[in-house]
């Protein structure tokens, strides 16, 4: 029995497999919610540092921010527009639908965060998102639904009177529209209570006094610049330290 039981044992083989995981609709779905829990802020906020990163850090930049109504099953529409240069068609498709990719530009060390190629996308679980843009007098737009799928309607087009209207872009000018449909099922703060946030959020209170940011909101017709919240307390650091293998911009530490 021993021998017959050995014989066996040799004449079994192993049996391999290789191969890509495969990420699924579903996973999408799962990942983009786990992302966002259900925070409009922290969708908005995403748009508006990524707006930030396509003026390179760098400040003087102009971005506005709306929030409408809009139709059912969606309680409203957040709106960021800049005028940073936009993108083209192949260059929006490769940005939105890829997940996962390297922001260019923090490769080449310009100082941006290097998330736009996946939080930008993640905003849609809260309803769909929606891109459209205007660069070197090309019209390019991008939808992405919560499931995960997108569609473009314009690719490298004439720019029409109705996308100049929506992208607030003159001719010759350039720029890049974002669109947030949010679900009725979440919750959005109210005008006062957004332009508290935008001007608090620890994230964006410097990027908003280096660039010019206006918000608009129907509800009330309020219009209002907005000034970041400085810290308060009494400065106790306040180094500049560099990186290594990082080369701009050089990190600022200070705390109160």
């Amino acid at each position: 029995r021993r021998d017959q039981s050995f014989e066996w044992r040799k004449q079994v083989t192993m049996s391999k497999r290789q191969g890509q995981l495969k990420y699924t609709q579903r996973g999408f779905q799962q990942d983009a919610e786990e992302a966002m829990k259900g925070d409009v802020m922290r969708a908005l906020i995403e748009l508006i540092t990524n707006v930030d990163d396509a003026y390179d850090g760098k400040g003087n930049g102009y971005i506005e921010i709306s929030y409408l109504k809009s139709d059912d099953p969606y309680k409203g529409v957040f709106i960021v527009r800049d005028k940073a240069g936009g993108l083209d068609g192949a260059r929006m498709e490769e940005a939105f639908t890829n997940l996962g990719d390297k922001n260019q530009k923090a490769v080449a060390d310009m100082g941006t965060r290097g998330l736009f190629g996946r939080g930008a996308k993640d905003i849609a679980a809260l309803g769909k998102a929606r891109f459209i843009s205007i660069s070197n007098g090309k019209l390019s737009s991008l939808q992405i639904n919560h499931r995960g799928e997108y569609e473009m309607d314009f690719f490298d087009d004439v720019p029409t009177d109705e996308s100049r209207i929506e992208t607030s872009l003159k001719e010759g000018e350039s720029g890049l529209t974002a669109e947030l449909y949010v679900h009725e099922r979440h919750r959005v703060p109210s005008a006062p209570d957004m332009v508290e946030e935008l001007e608090t959020n620890v994230q964006l209170r410097d990027l908003i006094n280096r660039n010019e940011v206006i918000y608009f909101d129907e509800r009330t017709k309020t219009k209002k610049r907005l000034v970041g919240m400085s810290p308060v307390g009494d400065l106790v650091l306040d180094e500049t330290i560099t990186l290594p293998k990082y080369k701009f911009p050089p990190v600022i530490v200070t705390g109160k």
